[in-house]
């Protein structure tokens, strides 16, 4: 099975690099080929590293995408509408405990719409299932509510900042396959007559909690793998990631040898150009920044006089695996939403098919 999840993402997948951003990583982006694919033309954004020592290889140290982006979004669009249409209409809806309203509609074996309603809204995760697509088991969560200009009509949040009508594509930065990483702390316990301690230098927090150095403390990141479907997303990702990897690294390659002239001096412009007296330009590497010493005064703290309820045990972690915070590529450094795709707007995967209710 493995064999065949990685043979089926490396034959319907295209891998582009972008230039590296000013945290030292290059945007990977994959994009789904398969014409007969129900995410076809979309695209995940990975931000890697090009590490040098030891084995040369391209790394993220999430393990997993940031940025997902649709092509054709007004076809999947109307479908979420009409998603909300047949919830509210109460077709296949059923009531479970704190009178909770929920729903399942699949799409023709392609795609399942998970619909649960609360105060105010709709949530609707939309799961892929189609075998045909790379990103199987690709999940991303939508929500609806009533429209606060146009009275009597619903409104997908998201819709007026992440949709992009010129191109059709939607950019969406909380989808996910393999689940996110938490950070925890190792309890250690010598024998059943002893009190249990962590390896972390650690003071009173408020409310009852423990604060920790996050500096000099030994972090364990691990994903929540719990049932086989997270299983599965992690398979497929994880081979995503793999091929990416690989096909990444002689780009980037590529993109470092410097461009010589007729004398063997390096052009302008290139990797190896620098100004002044041997310093790199301004803009090529972001400058390293200075820990904080652990017993410095909290208005001081850049990092641990954070509020304790981010500082907790198992909190998900938002920061690269093995790096410091600030090395952590925000959202906002993704490509424009289309980047890249090539003719992949030309194509409009059908989500217009029948579904039927659970």
């Amino acid at each position: 099975m493995l064999n065949q999840v990685k043979s089926l993402v490396a034959g319907n997948v295209k891998v582009e690099i972008r230039d590296r951003n000013q945290y030292n990583q290059y945007p990977v982006i994959v994009t789904d080929m398969a014409q007969d694919s129900i995410t076809f033309g979309w695209a995940l954004t990975y931000y890697a590293r090009h590490m040098t020592k030891g084995n040369e290889r391209m790394y993220d140290g999430k393990e997993a995408f940031t940025t997902l982006t649709i092509t054709n979004f007004q076809r999947l669009y109307d479908r979420l509408m009409s998603v909300d249409a047949r919830f509210a209409a109460g077709d296949g809806v059923t009531v479970g405990n704190n009178n909770a309203r929920t729903a399942v509609y699949e799409m023709s074996e392609k795609a399942r719409f998970h619909v649960r309603q609360f105060n105010d809204s709709i949530t609707i995760s939309l799961s892929i299932t189609d075998p045909a697509s790379p990103f199987y088991l690709l999940a991303i969560n939508f929500r609806v509510v009533n429209s606060k200009k146009e009275q009597g009509k619903r409104h997908l949040i998201g819709s007026e900042s992440q949709w992009d009508l010129n191109t059709d594509t939607f950019t969406e930065n909380n989808a996910v396959m393999s689940p996110k990483k938490k950070k925890y702390l190792q309890v250690f316990q010598e024998d059943q007559n002893t009190i249990p301690y962590v390896k972390a230098p650690s003071r009173p927090g408020m409310n009852n909690t423990t604060q920790v150095d996050p500096n000099n403390s030994e972090f364990l990141y691990i994903m929540d793998i719990d049932n086989e479907f997270r299983a599965l997303a992690f398979i497929y990702e994880r081979a995503i990631l793999e091929h990416a990897m690989t096909a990444a690294l002689p780009l980037v390659q590529a993109k470092q040898q410097p461009t010589q002239n007729a004398f063997g001096a390096s052009a302008p412009g290139s990797f190896s150009d620098y100004s002044g007296f041997g310093q790199p330009q301004q803009g090529f590497g972001a400058p390293a920044q200075q820990q904080a010493p652990f017993n410095v005064p909290a208005q001081q703290q850049t990092l641990f006089g954070s509020a304790p309820a981010q500082q907790g045990f198992g909190a998900a972690s938002q920061q690269s695996f093995g790096s410091q915070p600030a090395d952590q590529a925000p959202f906002s450094q993704g490509q424009p939403a289309g980047a890249g795709l090539g003719n992949a707007f030309m194509q409009k995967p059908n989500w217009s098919e029948n579904d039927r209710a659970f």
